[in-house]
């Protein structure tokens, strides 16, 4: 983020989005509090992706997230 503020092509207001793990990505970068981060739209994502997401308790895919999406 800090990087691409201190570019000559950019203003200094940086945004972020994503969609699911970009989403998510997002997010945990905006817990970091860069300076010059503005705005960040994620879009289905979660906060903790192995307590409220398709994973449980450290990683195996959640049985409802797997019987939804068949292969």
């Amino acid at each position: 983020v800090e990087w691409l503020a201190a570019q000559p092509w950019c203003d200094g207001a940086v945004g972020m989005w994503g969609i699911s793990y970009g989403g998510f990505t997002a997010i945990q970068v905006a817990a970091l509090r860069p300076p010059h981060l503005r705005a960040i739209v994620p879009v289905m994502a979660t906060d903790d992706r192995y307590l409220d997401d398709v994973h449980y308790r450290g990683g195996c895919r959640a049985a409802t997230w797997i019987a939804v999406n068949p292969p």
